[in-house]
């Protein structure tokens, strides 16, 4: 049964690690959130880590929320969906994941994260037909959905091409209402076709298995993963065994009652 509390206060000194998520939870990709940044603030003696579904690099994403105001203080330990796709790649553990005998990639994305195997021994190629697998991070063109993209994405499927998802998310929201499909839309529109899909990210249990290696493999009983991701951070929790807390964003509508999992805690937004 989940438990709705008023503050993160109240259950705070239950753990020593917060896995905390950021879009939805600390920023809205462009803004931060005050009362969630001065909630991260009071966690004295305590260890935060952010892990995120963005295809960005780590180290980007920090500067990025360090140039939107965050303090410095409150953690440099980070972990994305991009990030562990560069390590798996650089660890040349791709090739055993999606099971590929070449390294050739269509991209499939915005400009924003086109180099993120510029570093590694893959290869980006301009043809779909020339791929050994599809990289996705997203739509090419924000005011797009997958379906745009039918004639391309068959061709993949035809020839039996997987994609690589990095970054599960359906779709994300702005404070002001505005809403992006993710990755995640792709692929599943993708595996509609009947392409093949390998994910990276949350929910899927090896960002956890590597974040885990990163901070020393705590005790998961005392962690705890905030998110605002139903089936992205909560349901990862889950399968992963880390109590969680849902941020609702002041949508308290949801009904947690028909599902295999839920969340320990929810709170409307994340404060002290």
């Amino acid at each position: 049964m989940t438990k709705v509390i008023e503050k993160l206060s109240n259950i705070a000194d239950n753990f020593d690690v917060f896995i905390v998520d950021l879009w939805g939870v600390i920023y809205d990709g462009d803004v931060l959130f005050e009362e969630a940044i001065d909630c991260l603030s009071r966690l004295k003696d305590k260890r935060i880590v952010f892990l995120s579904n963005t295809p960005g690099r780590a180290h980007a994403t920090l500067m990025k929320l360090f140039r939107c105001g965050l303090p410095e203080n409150i953690t440099s330990t980070i972990l994305t969906s991009g990030e562990l796709l560069n390590i798996l790649a650089r660890d040349k553990q791709l090739h055993r994941l999606i099971s590929i005998k070449a390294g050739k990639y269509f991209y499939f994305g915005g400009d924003e994260h086109i180099g993120l195997l510029e570093d590694t021994h893959y290869k980006r190629t301009s043809e779909i037909y020339d791929c050994d697998f599809i990289l996705a991070t997203g739509l090419p063109l924000v005011d797009k959905c997958a379906f745009d993209y039918h004639d391309i994405l068959m061709e993949a499927v035809n020839k039996d091409r997987k994609m690589l998802c990095v970054n599960p998310d359906i779709y994300i929201a702005k404070k002001n209402g505005d809403t992006y499909y993710c990755a995640g839309h792709v692929a599943e529109y993708y595996q509609s076709l009947g392409g093949k899909v390998f994910y990276v990210g949350k929910p899927h249990t090896l960002i956890y298995e590597y974040l885990f290696d990163m901070l020393g493999n705590p005790a998961k009983d005392n962690c705890l993963a905030i998110g605002d991701g139903l089936n992205t951070d909560i349901l990862g929790a889950y399968k992963y065994g880390i109590t969680s807390l849902m941020i609702d964003n002041d949508a308290f509508d949801q009904d947690f009652s028909q599902l295999n999992f839920q969340p320990e805690y929810r709170l409307s937004k994340l404060i002290w």
